[in-house]
């Protein structure tokens, strides 16, 4: 969690090195005339916590950092319009009392840590399922002064599945990780955003018939609350 945080905190301050600020606090690349149309980039960061749908896994720690690289605008209204974005977001999740390994087909499944750590003596230990997401979030939105409020439906687009898992035994860290986890491609759901100035909250969630392992693997539906800097 603390790598998540602070990879967040960097990627806030080194957007606007890479942006021109308007004089609106957004990063714009190029609009209209009229400013209906504005295209946008390194918008806004999010950090957001992943709750499981099903309590059958133990995933007590599941995570995602989500960093806005494009987004588009359309404002008919003053103030009601809608945006496209592009955003990339790194997720993680992980057990403390199970291990996320492959089987021979590559899917992700979970075992008891007994059965890949034979050191009685083993401790600290922790299993993690990592992967990345390219995200296409479309949502109407409403802004009323530095109130805004937006909501929609995001496709995603997964891929660099890995696992691993680590432990303690003594004095030893002991490390292993296996990559090419088999991923669902693209998965879909629903998002909802609300904030004030450049601060908010943000939801998703992700229907059972949206999963991001394939069947056979691991079945973590889940859905996420966050916290989003810049809007």
């Amino acid at each position: 969690m603390k790598k998540l945080l602070l990879l967040a905190a960097a990627l806030l301050v080194a957007g606007p090195v890479f942006a021109q600020p308007s004089k609106d606090g957004d990063t714009v690349i190029a609009s209209s005339e009229d400013g209906k149309f504005i295209f946008s980039g390194l918008e806004h960061v999010g950090y957001g916590y992943h709750y499981m749908s099903d309590a059958t896994y133990d995933v007590s720690a599941s995570e995602e950092l989500f960093y806005n690289l494009l987004n588009f605008s359309y404002f008919p209204a003053p103030s009601f319009g809608f945006t496209l974005g592009i955003d990339y977001e790194f997720n993680i999740f992980s057990s403390e009392k199970s291990a996320f390994i492959l089987d021979g087909a590559n899917k992700v499944q979970t075992v008891d840590f007994s059965t890949v750590v034979s050191e009685t003596a083993a401790r600290r230990q922790r299993s993690s399922l990592l992967f990345h997401t390219i995200n296409f979030p479309l949502m109407a939105c409403v802004r009323l002064g530095s109130f805004g409020i937006a909501a929609g439906a995001e496709a995603s687009l997964n891929f660099g599945g890995s696992v691993r898992y680590k432990y303690k035994n003594g004095d030893i860290k002991y490390k292993v990780a296996h990559r090419k986890a088999e991923l669902e491609p693209f998965t879909y759901g629903l998002i909802a955003r609300i904030s004030y100035d450049e601060v908010g909250i943000y939801g998703k969630f992700y229907p059972k018939s949206s999963k991001v392992l394939p069947d056979g693997s691991v079945d973590l539906n889940y859905f996420t609350i966050g916290v989003q800097l810049g809007f």
